[in-house]
């Protein structure tokens, strides 16, 4: 199976699941980051609520910049996705259970306890290739 490009696989991706994802995401973040900034008691922890409008006005934007960067081969632009996907990882375990409890709210079949990973393309299961099919 070929790994996933932007540019390639643009016209599978299923963008209402895709930014449900994203936004079930950024509202797991949110919590985990309220909860960490209250425990260290940090006065400035309910400004980690508007995690939700960071994510979505600067973070998925540059995101989606930086993959099409990166499918044209600029070096270290991996580095960069790397590094904003931190802020949204710590929200993913939150969301695994979230999945194991109740099937069905997160809109992929296997969602990992930690998804490096700024964003998560949900593609069309019908465009995808048998998991058995050779690539040539």
């Amino acid at each position: 199976m070929q790994p996933f490009s932007l540019t390639k696989d643009f016209k599978h991706i299923q963008w209402g699941s895709t930014l449900w994802l994203a936004l079930l995401r950024s509202l797991s973040s949110t919590v985990m980051w309220f909860f960490i900034a209250l425990a260290l008691q940090d006065d400035a922890a309910f400004s980690m609520l508007a995690f939700p409008v960071i994510y979505f006005a600067i973070l998925l934007p540059a995101g989606l910049i930086a993959s099409v960067l990166n499918d044209w081969g600029v070096p270290f632009v991996w580095f960069i996705l790397l590094m904003a996907s931190i802020s949204i990882i710590v929200g993913d375990p939150l969301l695994w259970v979230i999945n194991k409890i109740k099937p069905g709210i997160v809109p992929v079949e296997e969602y990992g306890f930690i998804n490096f990973k700024l964003i998560i393309f949900v593609l069309d299961p019908i465009a995808l290739p048998p998991p058995d099919s050779k690539p040539w």
